[in-house]
């Protein structure tokens, strides 16, 4: 079962994204990531060889797997116990817990959560 996400900014930016496998998983299986050519935040099958952007065909950077220079920023408490989501295919951790750098304003600024959609 896959599930939805929104990631949302105070400088106003949102994106809803899949997150997930549906029953006939475990491919597709869907990550949030960025899409550094569109500047948005999509849904991105990690199981595929390449991870590519369903708008634009640009190469997708996972969060929590490869964005390394869009390291999380705690939001307040412990970094160490936050509530996460695991992506195995990318072999990465999404923390809700935490802020992570807005495509738009360029701040960590940038939260998940979980949406209220399920799918399947």
């Amino acid at each position: 079962m896959g599930w939805g996400m929104k990631a949302e900014c105070s400088c106003g930016y949102q994106a809803s994204v899949l997150v997930g496998s549906g029953m006939l998983g475990p491919r597709p299986d869907y990550s949030p990531g960025l899409c550094r050519t569109c500047g948005e935040v999509v849904s991105v099958d990690v199981s595929a060889d390449e991870w590519r952007c369903g708008r634009c065909g640009g190469l997708v950077e996972v969060y929590g797997a490869s964005v390394d220079a869009w390291r999380p920023q705690p939001l307040g408490g412990s970094q160490d116990d936050p509530e996460c989501i695991v992506f195995p295919a990318a072999e990465g951790v999404l923390r809700t817990g935490v802020r992570y750098r807005c495509p738009k304003c360029g701040q960590a600024a940038l939260t998940f959560r979980d949406g209220t959609l399920l799918w399947d």
